[in-house]
């Protein structure tokens, strides 16, 4: 093949406690990663869920569609979003509830660490940024 193989781009859904794919969806290309993750997200029951989701999948379209499933979402927000990122970082500056959670496993021979704070959001960030 001139080029070499042509790449597949799927997205997934995965049951992190299980360690399950849940379902896999191919998309076009890469640049359609959004309406594959949107199509598998109408596939799964998530009521009760929380789902989480990298940059690419971070609007406020996809919040209001795993919310009206009845499911909570953690959205990674990146450089990408300036307006965003500067709107959680001034949120967690300005506020004295924040919750700290750590953990640490080993596993596949390294050490994983994780540190997360978490805030309510309380109007203190607006989603349409």
């Amino acid at each position: 093949m001139r080029g070499g193989p042509i790449p597949i781009h799927l997205v997934s859904a995965f049951a992190t406690e299980s360690g399950l794919a849940l379902e896999q969806h191919q998309v076009g290309n890469k640049g359609s990663e959004m309406d594959g993750a949107k199509a598998l997200l109408e596939a799964l029951e998530l009521r009760g869920c929380l789902v989480s989701i990298d940059a690419v999948g971070c609007s406020s379209d996809m919040a209001q569609q795993i919310r009206a499933r009845g499911a909570d979402y953690l959205l990674c927000v990146k450089g990408n979003q300036p307006k965003l990122r500067q709107a959680l970082e001034d949120a967690f500056a300005n506020t004295t509830e924040a919750s700290s959670f750590e953990q640490t496993e080993f596993g596949y021979r390294r050490r994983i660490a994780r540190h997360a704070e978490v805030i309510a959001n309380t109007g203190l960030v607006d989603p349409q940024l």
